[in-house]
């Protein structure tokens, strides 16, 4: 089992930086806006799982419960097998060195409130007047240059397409928008995409799906998807102190 290593990371915001998303899509906007539009949310819970299973279920209506379940068991093995990793070593270490420190990382708890699982405050995202709240897997910040790096991991049976999924794009675009990070100048998103191998969970060797908080293009796609879901969106003003 392997991780993101730190030259990985490293090349993700070496790509990000040299290009903006202009590989096929896995499923077009407009067809999905239309979809979107036709069949609304049953209920809009200021989540942003809620968000993008809605988006997930508009590409892929008939999802097995199982595959849920396949998901949560992953998350909870990757995240064991990376803690056991870390206890062989010297010194605990962070998933990245040098430039880059991780700040968050999703507890994985079970609690009545949100704040009791650990999530994270957008407020810049309302459904009615309650903000979202979600729970991203890790966070990383620059020390050099304040940026963000929010990474969420993704299991699947399926091959991954270049753009990565729609929900995936969307749950990622949220997480950039937490009030923690609201100030940084960049924040860079990446899905760490897990693949089910036999009797255990590998890494996918396809290149990661990346976007960034500041591209116009992924701003306006999301928002849209975000609106027909019923929520509405203003930039929470800045508060002036570093990310954390």
């Amino acid at each position: 089992m392997t991780f993101f290593r730190p030259e990985q990371l490293r090349q993700l915001r070496a790509d990000m930086r040299a290009q903006d998303e202009d590989r096929d899509p896995f499923r077009e906007h407009i067809w999905l806006l239309q979809q979107a539009t036709q069949n609304p949310p049953g209920s809009r819970a200021p989540w942003v799982t809620s968000f993008s299973d809605w988006i997930f279920d508009l590409c892929v209506p008939s999802r097995p419960t199982s595959a849920l379940a396949v998901g949560k068991r992953g998350e909870r093995e990757i995240r064991a097998a990376f803690r056991q990793r870390r206890r062989g070593l010297e010194r605990p270490r962070s998933l990245l060195n040098g430039e880059w420190k991780l700040i968050f990382e999703d507890p994985l708890q079970d609690a009545p409130s949100p704040e009791g699982r650990g999530a994270k405050k957008i407020s810049s995202l309302k459904v009615g007047e309650s903000p979202f709240w979600g729970i991203p897997d890790l966070v990383y910040r620059n020390i050099n240059t304040g940026e963000i790096l929010i990474i969420d991991r993704k299991i699947s049976r399926a091959n991954v397409p270049d753009y990565g999924w729609p929900n995936l794009k969307v749950q990622l675009w949220c997480y950039s928008w937490i009030d923690d990070w609201i100030d940084a100048n960049e924040v860079h998103l990446a899905g760490e995409i897990w693949i089910e191998k036999g009797f255990e969970f590998v890494q996918s060797p396809t290149r990661p799906p990346q976007w960034r908080r500041g591209n116009m293009k992924f701003q306006r796609e999301c928002l849209e998807l975000f609106e027909a879901y019923g929520g509405t969106f203003k930039k929470m003003r800045p508060s002036r102190r570093d990310p954390r």
